[in-house]
């Protein structure tokens, strides 16, 4: 997140001028706080609203220690005098559910002022740059809106090598690596292992089908025996990793 303040601070200074409060939508739960430059924050504060609609009002304690670490690391720079002179960061951070529907919300929210759709939205004071959402699923379709208008996004979890494309995805940056790395890892174990026979299952998202045609590659690449190469649905996902080895097995053969 440093290196997003740092990169922020050489192409926003001009921008900068008085304090500035975040623009918040009626009723609409967020956290703030007011600066020379403002930041967004898309976290998983609570549990999906697609998929826990039971557990609408149940935290995910994760989420909530990422978005206290933005705001940790925002109270930091600002008290620094020698990062930032003379000028202070504030936040914006919405609660996104892992849920795709929200995330686009508050995105193009965050455009409004950018391209002042009437009178109302030059007034806001929008977000110069946005960090998160957590996963490859949520990032690629965030991101797709995002750079078109060069809104720079950072991540903090979403690895899918797809995202590398600059073509596609040219104001988006990561503070985690790419899977390349973890698969090219994966493969030299099987390789240290001599495994001949292998087997491979991946989530039904951007995340899972990335990483599972890399894998593939990778494989055949080597001259191995790949027996099953299987996508299961996030429904089924949670229920095969979480029930016997037997039971796992049988629903993936």
């Amino acid at each position: 997140m440093f290196v997003c303040f740092f990169i922020l601070y050489s192409c926003l200074l001009p921008a900068c001028g008085g304090v500035c409060k975040p623009h918040t939508r009626k009723n609409e739960k967020t956290m703030f706080s007011t600066g020379d430059v403002i930041l967004g924050g898309l976290f998983p504060i609570r549990r999906s609203v697609m998929e826990h609609k039971s557990d609408l009002n149940c935290p995910n304690l994760l989420g909530l220690q990422w978005a206290m670490t933005m705001v940790f690391a925002i109270r930091e720079i600002n008290q620094n005098a020698s990062l930032l002179p003379n000028i202070t960061l504030g936040y914006i951070i919405h609660d996104d559910c892992y849920a795709i529907p929200k995330d686009l919300e508050v995105g193009l929210s965050f455009l409004e002022a950018k391209i002042h759709i009437d009178e109302d939205s030059k007034k806001m004071c929008s977000p110069k740059a946005l960090v998160g959402p957590y996963s490859s699923s949520q990032t690629t379709v965030l991101s797709t809106a995002l750079g078109l208008f060069l809104l720079p996004q950072v991540s903090y979890g979403s690895s899918c090598q797809c995202l590398s494309d600059k073509k596609r995805f040219p104001s988006f940056l990561r503070t985690m690596s790419s899977d390349i790395h973890q698969i090219r890892a994966t493969i030299m174990l099987i390789h240290n292992f001599a495994w001949l026979y292998l087997g491979s299952i991946a989530i039904d998202d951007d995340y899972g089908r990335s990483a599972m045609a890399q894998f593939v590659l990778e494989v055949e690449q080597l001259g191995l025996c790949l027996a099953f190469s299987e996508i299961l649905h996030q429904q089924r996902w949670m229920e095969v990793m979480f029930s016997p080895l037997s039971v796992c097995l049988s629903a993936i053969l």
